[in-house]
């Protein structure tokens, strides 16, 4: 395994404040993704009703 000598891994992948960085980064994901998720859909559903009320509504023929 040559990858495991590199310098690369043993500089960069293989430290502590890289391994730390990830754990936030995956953690900080796992929260907002649900966040974002019910955000879209509001705003979807938000988006939906609004045509459908200009749809309705009767045009000027003044």
């Amino acid at each position: 395994m040559i990858f495991y000598h590199s310098w690369l891994y043993r500089s960069i992948l293989n430290t502590e404040w890289f391994m730390w960085t990830m754990v936030y980064l995956v953690l900080g994901g796992n929260l907002l993704a649900p966040i974002v998720a019910w955000f879209y859909a509001v705003m979807r559903r938000r988006r939906k009703t609004k045509r459908e009320t200009h749809a309705r509504m009767p045009h000027r023929t003044s």
